[in-house]
């Protein structure tokens, strides 16, 4: 049984080499200020994110309340909408506010996505956005699912490969009528704002890096100067004094409590020596 256990039967612990004081203290600060930087950076991102998406959600709810959405859109039998879809489903009766010509467009934002839907959940009539092709891949929406999801936004994928969608539905007398944006300017702002914290963060590390390291530098100058003096001492040169540092300061109370030891330890072999 080997008696010293520590040391791993003989064989030697690989020592672990501690970092001088003014690294640690370097990298203490630098990682509080990258912590600091990382959470502001997080919750500025979220922030700027739920408000252009809330931004959105306004913009649908006025788009899919408007009183004349879903007579236009029903009306629209063999025109072309804004996003070139077919539209066929027949009028309601008692429908007003119709545009008179064939083949007119309706007045709708071009950047969104309008339907019609029954209370089965099939598609009546819709406008796609002039800006994509895609369309959004919306859910079943029957009576029951849009009594469940009536005015509260949703977000729901691209039919495909494309952003995701912002979706409001609300139910007329035909079953409901829908609003969707696509979220993929949302999600440019977003990434871009990403990359500008990032970068922006990366230049603070850098600067607090650099900064930290001429403080501690500075401020453990004093530290060299002792150490330097200590190694003259203990070589034997007992009037070797350490440097006084400024009173009031830790490195300022070192110093004086060690050039009085060392007068009173000179003096006291300067004695014995007479």
């Amino acid at each position: 049984r080997c008696a010293e256990w520590a040391t791993g039967c003989g064989h030697r612990r690989p020592e672990v080499k501690a970092w001088p004081l003014r690294v640690r203290l370097v990298v203490v600060v630098v990682v509080l200020v990258a912590a600091a930087l990382l959470a502001s950076g997080v919750a500025a991102v979220s922030l700027m994110q739920s408000y252009l998406i809330g931004q959105v959600d306004k913009q649908l709810i006025e788009v899919v309340t408007s009183p004349n959405l879903a007579d236009q859109l029903a009306l629209l039998d063999s025109r072309t909408s804004a996003g070139g879809d077919r539209v066929t489903a027949p009028a309601p009766a008692g429908a007003t506010n119709v545009p008179p010509l064939p083949g007119a467009k309706p007045p709708l934002p071009s950047e969104f996505y309008v339907a019609v839907i029954g209370a089965d959940g099939e598609v009546l009539a819709s406008a796609g956005s002039a800006f994509t092709d895609v369309q959004p891949d919306l859910p079943t929406l029957d009576a029951t699912a849009v009594a469940t999801r009536a005015g509260v936004p949703f977000t729901v994928p691209s039919q495909g490969a494309g952003p995701q969608w912002r979706v409001v539905v609300v139910p007329n007398p035909l079953g409901s009528t829908l609003a969707a944006r696509e979220l993929g300017d949302v999600d440019e702002i977003v990434s871009r704002l990403t990359v500008l914290m990032f970068a922006i963060g990366s230049l603070v590390l850098v600067l607090v890096a650099v900064a930290a390291r001429v403080l501690v530098q500075r401020n453990l100058a004093p530290l060299a100067e002792v150490e330097a003096a200590a190694v003259a001492i203990a070589g034997g040169d007992l009037s070797r004094r350490v440097p006084v540092a400024p009173p009031g300061t830790e490195v300022g109370e070192m110093s004086a409590a060690l050039n009085t030891m060392l007068g009173q330890l000179e003096a006291a072999i300067d004695a014995r020596e007479r």
